[in-house]
C-alpha cells in the first residue's frame, strides 16, 4: 500500500470506530425517552430531579448556572438519581464524564468522597435492610456503579426489603432491594 492508501485506510477505520461508539449512544438516549414517555403516560406522576442545563464537559466543577430542574415519571427516579433537595451537596463537584443538556445527573456522574456498603454477613431474601447489617467502606471513585448504595440512598432504603441473597462481604447494590420510596422535600 502506499503511504496515501494508508491514510485514506486509516480515516475509515478511525470513521468506523467513531460510529460503532456513537450510534448506541444515540440509541440509549432514544431508549431512556421512550421510557420516560412511556411511564408519563402510564400515569406516573412527575418528580423534578437535576439535570444538565448545557453540554457540560468531563472534569468541570458545578454551579447553579450548568444546572437545572427536569421532570422525571417518579417510578424512574432512583437513588442514583441526584434530585433537587440534594443541589448543595453537588455544587463545586467535578463532573466524571461529559453530560449532554437535558442529562439527569446522577451520583455516578460526580467525583465524591467515595464510599459504599458491604455485608458484615450473609443476608438472606426477604430481611428488612437495616444500615447496622452493612460496613461503610472508602473506595475509589472508578468502584462505584450508578447501582452502589452510598450514604446520600439511605433515607430512600427505609422500608426496603432485600430480593436476593447478599453474601457476606459483597457490595450492596440498590438492585439487591425492593423498590425505593422516594424522598420528598
Amino acid at each position: 500500500m502506499t503511504p496515501e492508501q494508508q491514510f485514506t485506510a486509516g480515516r475509515y477505520a478511525v470513521l468506523a470506530v467513531a460510529v460503532a461508539l456513537l450510534v448506541p449512544l444515540g440509541h440509549h438516549a432514544l431508549e431512556q425517552e421512550r421510557l420516560i414517555d412511556e411511564h408519563a403516560a402510564a400515569g406516573s406522576k412527575p418528580r423534578p430531579v437535576l439535570a444538565a442545563a448545557k453540554d457540560v464537559p468531563a472534569d468541570t466543577v458545578l454551579t447553579r448556572e450548568l444546572l437545572t430542574e427536569r421532570p422525571l415519571p417518579e417510578a424512574l427516579v432512583r437513588p442514583s438519581v441526584v434530585q433537587p433537595v440534594d443541589l448543595e451537596k453537588v455544587l463545586g463537584q467535578r463532573t466524571r464524564f461529559e453530560l449532554s443538556r437535558h442529562d439527569t445527573l446522577l451520583w455516578s456522574a460526580l467525583e465524591l468522597d467515595a464510599a459504599a456498603y458491604f455485608a458484615r454477613q450473609e443476608l438472606p431474601v426477604g430481611a428488612a435492610f437495616a444500615v447496622g447489617d452493612f460496613e461503610r467502606r472508602a473506595v475509589a471513585t472508578e468502584q462505584l456503579t450508578p447501582w452502589s448504595v452510598r450514604d446520600e440512598h439511605l433515607p430512600q432504603l427505609e422500608g426496603t426489603k432485600l430480593v436476593k441473597v447478599v453474601k457476606a462481604g459483597a457490595q450492596l447494590r440498590i438492585s439487591d432491594l425492593s423498590p425505593v420510596r422516594p424522598v420528598t422535600p
